[in-house]
């Protein structure tokens, strides 16, 4: 009826016929306001939410932001620290001896490469000590100057050889 909206009741009782009719615009109006104020909440209880979440995320994820830090420092203290979560924990303990296994198998090889220096340089360095003597006594036979030259070389280039690989 013009620009109010209305609803009907039709009841018929005792072969009588009422009609009731009335004004629903208060109660859409109610019914808006009430979606206005869910949406609201909604908005906001989502919002603590997830603020609450990430919270929480943050405070599990502490140790292992701490041990990710540990590693890039690559410093020498361990990695495993007192209150780390059980996960956590066993991870840094791993951590924790994968380092110490890397440092020993880091201290063999440069004792083995020690070892394995002095093996090779030492009879290099008698083979070319025999080549200069020849060399010295080689005034009479320029041959045998020219072959201790060649030795000495092969010794030099040899000795650089292990250098590098070393």
């Amino acid at each position: 009826v013009g620009r109010r909206h209305l609803h009907l009741e039709v009841k018929d009782e005792g072969g009588m016929r009422f009609v009731l009719a009335y004004d629903v615009a208060k109660q859409e109006a109610e019914f808006l306001e009430l979606l206005g104020i869910l949406g609201v909440v909604t908005l906001l209880s989502s919002g603590m939410a997830l603020w609450g979440i990430s919270w929480l995320a943050g405070q599990a994820l502490r140790h292992l932001e701490l041990l990710a830090g540990a590693v890039q420092r690559q410093a020498d203290v361990p990695f495993a620290v007192p209150g780390m979560d059980r996960e956590v924990m066993a991870l840094a303990d791993a951590l924790d001896d994968y380092r110490a296994r890397q440092t020993l198998l880091l201290e063999r090889e440069q004792e083995f490469s020690g070892h394995l220096s002095h093996e090779l340089r030492t009879p290099l360095s008698v083979v070319r000590a025999q080549a200069e003597l020849i060399r010295l006594q080689a005034a009479a036979d320029p041959r045998l100057g020219q072959r201790a030259d060649a030795i000495m070389a092969q010794v030099d280039r040899m000795r650089a050889l292990i250098e590098q690989l070393l």
